[in-house]
């Protein structure tokens, strides 16, 4: 049984304090002190234990984290916790740990529970980042309909808060989906929406113009307005530059997407030329397993594939389906997107035999993917988890 400490809310307080200022080592250091001590009521234990699992979150620590996240549940639940507030906080700091590792099915029922306690609160801005970070979870399950659900509560949240940046981020967010879901006029609609929002903001949110930026060059690529692509991919390079220099894996992104937009007008020297700067940035930072190397991956094998380079071109998409089936589920359409190339590259070469058998399993991908989107386009800056 745990005895009353009154003095204990002031020591929790502290802690909240310290890690407001990001004083990680003083913040643990009282953590740990009051675990030891085992003596305070259920609901400062339940403070206690997730103020804990927060430090160790910063810390990266998140395996450890879920342990006291999980506790601090355990106690909510045997003590029956009335505090909205910290149920909510419990439950959306769990699911963002199930959703940092990759558990989403574990994250979806937790983000639905936050969503239920904040509701009964007035924190409008907290209920939005969890409808937001609920939304990526379904991404993550490639389940995009309810992504774009769940987007859209967040949307009419941050309309009436006239939260412009939070809104410029999250109309970029739900055009990325509408990509996602092949519906390219709402996907560019939603991506101007979010840069008549910020462009003459001051200050300016330079990161994420850029990515608007990016993003409304994709819409054009894909809508054959090359022109106008590369003319949205160069603002959002200079950008990028001033912020980074030459060597930063964003531009690795922006060299891809530019090559990309080459590689749709036939122009293949010019395409290879930015997928090579692309390969060469995330070759000096060592992200040789990071999907979007997948991506320029396939890129050039198709960059080769059309020039009739077909040994070339199976090296790259071969290397791209081994990054992807590392680091994807089973069923994710980009694996279906590298199996049909491959599948073109046997083609070429007359092995039909090999182009029936890989076909054959980009079916068996596709039939458990909620995408038919087979286009090789690297959009980045996707949706990410908020910490709240």
């Amino acid at each position: 049984m745990y005895n009353i400490i009154p003095q204990n809310d002031a020591i929790i307080d502290q802690i909240e304090q310290l890690l407001l200022q990001n004083d990680l080592e003083n913040a643990t250091y009282l953590c740990q002190k009051l675990l030891n001590n085992q003596t305070f009521t259920p609901h400062q234990a339940l403070k206690v234990n997730n103020l804990m699992g927060v430090i160790l979150l910063d810390q990266k620590q998140t395996a450890e984290a879920l342990v006291y996240f999980k506790f601090a549940l355990d106690l909510s639940i045997q003590y029956n916790e009335k505090e909205e507030d910290l149920l909510a906080d419990v439950h959306q700091n769990l699911a963002y740990c199930y959703t940092i590792s990759n558990q989403t099915e574990q994250a979806i029922p937790h983000f639905k529970q936050a969503i239920i306690c904040f509701g009964q609160i007035d924190k409008p801005q907290a209920l939005a980042k969890v409808h937001i970070n609920l939304g990526y979870a379904y991404n993550q399950q490639e389940n995009f309909t309810q992504a774009l659900a769940s987007y859209e509560a967040a949307l009419q949240i941050y309309l009436q808060l006239d939260a412009h940046n939070e809104l410029a981020s999250l109309y970029n967010n739900i055009g990325w989906l509408y990509n996602k879901t092949g519906d390219h006029d709402k996907e560019l609609f939603n991506y101007q929406k979010a840069e008549s929002l910020i462009v003459h903001t001051q200050p300016q949110p330079v990161a994420l113009l850029a990515t608007i930026y990016n993003n409304i060059g994709l819409c054009y690529t894909k809508a054959s307005k090359y022109d106008m692509s590369l003319q949205y991919l160069q603002k959002s390079l200079q950008l990028r530059q001033q912020q980074y220099g030459e060597n930063h894996v964003l531009l690795a992104n922006l060299y891809n997407n530019m090559g990309l937009c080459f590689l749709r007008q036939m122009k293949y020297a010019e395409a290879n030329q930015y997928f090579d700067k692309t390969i060469a940035i995330r070759n000096a930072l060592n992200e040789q397993n990071h999907p979007f190397y997948a991506n320029t991956l396939s890129n050039m094998g198709m960059c080769f594939l059309y020039q009739k380079q077909v040994k070339a071109a199976l090296g790259c998409l071969q290397q791209s389906l081994d990054i992807r089936l590392g680091l994807f589920a089973p069923h994710h359409s980009d694996i279906a997107t590298n199996y049909l190339h491959i599948a073109q590259c046997y083609f070429e070469q007359n092995e039909h035999q090999n182009t029936l058998s890989f076909c054959d399993q980009a079916l068996r991908v596709l039939s458990g993917s909620q995408s038919s989107n087979l286009q090789a386009i690297d959009l980045f800056n996707s949706p990410e988890p908020i910490r709240l």
